[in-house]
């Protein structure tokens, strides 16, 4: 599972940002209150009751208007065509995507988040830019090894996302609008 890749991500944070994440606020966040709680108990069992000291994990929802330094995003979507659930609202990938002040890292199955257009913007830059890192998944959490991470690269967000976003959001707002109108 996710939870399963979130815990050893944030313990190689910690270990390769020598201490970097014990002094900087650290989230770990997820559109689902299941995935959310699941995380909080991988969390707990491993790092012990106070873990909240070092790193909290909450709802994309319930984290909207924060910021963390770094920010670990627990996608949840599993192979299939049964859609991407919460991933495909705009709303909340924005949310998502923009509450890391320094890094962000994604978890994720990027063959389950592509059939969506701003997914798939997302996906190819960072594909583009050297950002994936493909991490062997052996079911226990423990026998994942996460590739240097003081290797990855800064990237800019891609800005034909951003666009694509905006100019979404400006068509519903005309949409709102016109509808305003006609009343």
């Amino acid at each position: 599972s996710e939870a399963q890749l979130a815990l050893p991500l944030f313990s190689s944070l910690r270990q390769e940002t020598l201490g970097l994440s014990s002094q900087s606020r650290v989230a770990v966040i997820t559109p689902y209150a299941q995935q959310a709680n699941h995380l909080r108990r991988v969390f707990s069992s491993r790092l012990g009751s106070d873990y909240a000291k070092s790193v909290e994990v909450n709802t994309v929802d319930a984290f909207q208007g924060r910021e963390a330094n770094i920010v670990i995003f627990s996608c949840v979507r599993a192979a299939g065509s049964r859609g991407i659930g919460f991933l495909s609202d705009v709303r909340r990938m924005n949310v998502a995507l923009t509450r890391a002040k320094h890094f962000l890292f994604v978890i994720a199955r990027c063959r389950s988040i592509v059939v969506n257009p701003y997914w798939r913007d997302l996906v190819t830059h960072a594909r583009e830019t050297e950002g994936v890192v493909p991490v062997p998944f052996t079911g226990r959490g423990r026998d994942v090894k996460f590739p240097d991470l003081k290797s990855l690269k800064a990237a800019e967000p891609p800005a034909k996302a951003i666009m694509s976003v905006q100019k979404k959001r400006k068509a519903k707002e005309s949409e709102s609008e016109g509808e305003e109108g006609e009343m």
